[in-house]
Order: structure tokens, then C-alpha cells, then sequence
């Protein structure tokens, strides 16, 4: 049996593999680890993480009347691609078709179905300027669900 953080990242993974909005092409992958090297010839590459899991709520403590503990789980949607063109210099093109790429993983993401409400969406920062130097667009959308666990 997984645990409910990689249930939630598991339906993630499946919720962007089914979308057909997104203007470039990609499979999303799960991933225990955030370190990202490309690989040669790759261009983009999404991978899902489960990041953080919150158990209790701030107001009640981990039991509530109702026999409920709250949970709060993040799951990261790590997106990595070359954006340097072929004399080394950033592609500005390139970094603003990755950032609609952002902003349409955001809307397939509000679009899908879960097994617990997402709560908030985050994009800070969009991407690694230092990252985007060295010709590579690294930006990760953290998504947090919310979900009352029997206890």
C-alpha cells in the first residue's frame, strides 16, 4: 500500500500524461530525487515529486471531535529544458514558450481530478535565473492537497 503523498503524486503524474493542452510535448515522470542532469539530446523533461506532508491542523491538533486528523501534502512538478541557442547565449523564445508551458501545467493541473481538493498552487520563483545563465529553464510548481485521514 503507498502512502497517501505518493497516491496524490502518482494521480498527478497520470493527470498531466492525459492532457492533450500542452503546447510541447512531454512525459511526466515520478521521482524520489530533485537532482536534474540532462540527458543527451533532451530537450524537456517533467518529473513529479511527492515533496512534503503536513499532519495536523493549526487550530485543533492532530484529533478533532470528529476523529479526523487534517493533512496537508505537496507534491512538486519539477520542469527542466535547454534553453541556450546554438551560439550558447539564452533563447528568449525558448524561456517564453517554457513559461506558457508553466502556465498551461497550472490549468490542466485546476482541470484534473484528485483524490483530495488542491488547496493552493505555487510558482515561486517562475524560474532559476542562475539556472536559466547556464542555458537550462528549471522551475518547479508546488501543489498542495488537503485531506481529512480517519484516525
Amino acid at each position: 500500500m503507498a502512502s497517501p503523498l505518493t497516491d496524490l503524486a502518482n494521480e498527478v503524474v497520470a493527470a498531466l500524461n492525459a492532457s492533450s493542452t500542452f503546447s510541447q510535448t512531454f512525459t511526466a515522470e515520478l521521482s524520489y530525487l530533485s537532482a536534474y542532469t540532462p540527458k543527451d539530446g533532451e530537450t524537456l523533461r517533467v518529473m513529479v515529486m511527492p515533496a512534503a506532508a503536513t499532519y495536523g491542523d493549526k487550530g485543533g491538533g492532530l484529533r478533532s471531535a470528529r476523529r479526523f486528523a487534517r493533512c496537508d501534502y505537496m507534491v512538486d512538478v519539477g520542469v527542466f529544458a535547454r534553453v541556450d541557442a546554438a551560439d550558447g547565449q539564452l533563447d528568449a523564445d525558448a524561456m517564453e514558450s517554457m513559461l506558457e508551458l508553466m502556465d498551461e501545467i497550472y490549468l490542466a493541473l485546476l482541470d484534473a481530478s484528485f483524490s483530495a481538493p488542491v488547496e493552493a498552487v505555487e510558482n515561486e520563483p517562475v524560474y532559476d535565473p542562475k539556472d536559466a545563465g547556464s542555458g537550462l529553464f528549471v522551475s518547479v510548481l508546488s501543489i498542495r492537497f488537503r485531506m481529512d485521514r480517519r484516525v
